[in-house]
């Protein structure tokens, strides 16, 4: 009797396959998140977290897909202290979504989650220190401040919040590119 094997090694991913098929999937989220958000703008809008209050359930689904990439990307890299500080991150990301963008306990976790994107951003910087990740960083940082200190009661900080995240975006993508290891 004889059985035929078949060989089917091309159905498994290299490991530089994952790492980019968890990035195009932590992009593409991303990008239906933005898109979700832009459908739901209206120029009444002060900051990102009140638009989310008008597209909480779509926009947690993006967010729940875009956290299992980015888990299973940062697990790739194997960084327990990356692993960390996304998680963080996240939770933070899930608790902005389903709270009243005018309580404490919301501004606590869209604090929490700038802190972690800076955290994340600072701890990479340390280990791959090049102009760019330098310079992002430095970006980051001066955002932070801005939308720290500003009143929201009186003044949008919806473009600038846009501006962290896309900053955020090319810091990673950028690190995606290099073969340092952290």
């Amino acid at each position: 009797m004889n059985i035929i094997q078949m060989d089917m090694s091309y159905l498994s991913l290299s490991p530089i396959s994952k790492k980019n098929l968890y990035l195009s999937g932590m992009v593409l989220s991303y990008i239906a998140a933005i898109v979700t958000l832009f459908f739901y703008y209206t120029a009444t809008h002060i900051s990102i977290s009140e638009n989310m209050g008008n597209c909480r359930t779509p926009l947690f689904i993006i967010m729940v897909a875009m956290g299992i990439f980015t888990i299973l990307y940062e697990n790739h890299v194997r960084n327990k202290y990356t692993v960390t500080i996304m998680s963080a991150l996240l939770l933070s990301i899930y608790v902005i979504i389903f709270t009243d963008f005018t309580t404490q306990l919301h501004e606590y976790f869209a604090a929490l989650a700038f802190i972690s994107i800076t955290l994340f951003m600072m701890y990479v910087t340390y280990h791959i220190r090049t102009p760019i990740t330098i310079m992002l960083l430095f970006i980051q940082i001066v955002i932070n401040i801005w939308i720290f200190k500003t009143d929201i009661s009186i003044q949008s900080i919806y473009g600038v919040e846009c501006a962290g995240l896309i900053n955020f975006a090319a810091f990673y993508i950028y690190l995606h590119t290099r073969s340092d290891k952290l």
